[in-house]
């Protein structure tokens, strides 16, 4: 009998789903201007604007989505930090 690795199938690149693609392209400059653009707009709106962002990577940065998600929460939560630090300065100049 054949020795078998049943994780076999598994077992692949976790921040992308290809390892092909691990050159910086055109493909991920637009991702990156969009993301900001998405990120500028959802932070003047008050929201959080992961949800785009996360189809952003999955298409640009050919990520997994557990990966984008996960990118995704990080850029809301910096976001988030960097509107309360804003707020911050300008309740103390005041």
């Amino acid at each position: 009998m054949e020795d078998y690795d049943i994780f076999e199938p598994y077992v692949f690149d976790t921040l992308t789903a290809s390892s092909t693609n691990s050159s910086f392209g055109f493909s991920q400059l637009i991702g990156i201007v969009l993301m900001m653009l998405v990120a500028g707009l959802s932070s003047l709106a008050g929201l959080g604007g992961g949800g785009p962002n996360i189809v952003i990577m999955i298409i640009f940065f050919d990520m997994l989505p557990k990966t984008a998600t996960l990118v995704a929460f990080a850029n809301v939560l910096g976001a988030a930090f960097g509107n309360v630090v804003n707020q911050m300065q300008r309740a103390l100049n005041n």
